[in-house]
């Protein structure tokens, strides 16, 4: 039977110590290049973004909305799992 609540990809450890931030900067995902440039920016270090690979190119169809991949029962399990990370990001499943 598959685990209808999927696997567990929280990483907070990595980032949260009892609960509160425990880093200077958060790099979004869809914004990597940017962020990665700020960085490098503050730090006085070029900013080499040829060195930069790239991940899940092409691994979703972006002309298909984000909120089509859910129906009401995964988006209530990736709100509950992700509630977090969805609040603090500003991010929105619909």
């Amino acid at each position: 039977m598959l685990d209808r609540e999927g696997g567990e990809i929280i990483d907070r450890d990595k980032y949260l110590i009892n609960g509160e931030e425990c880093i200077d900067y958060f790099i979004r995902f869809e914004n990597l290049h940017e962020g990665i440039k700020h960085v490098c920016e503050h730090l006085s270090i070029p900013f080499e973004p040829a060195r930069i690979p790239e991940f899940h190119k092409g691994i979703r169809d972006c002309t298909i909305p984000i909120r089509e991949y859910y129906n009401h029962e995964t988006e209530q399990i990736v709100r509950k799992k992700y509630a977090w990370e969805l609040n603090r990001f500003g991010y929105d499943l619909l």
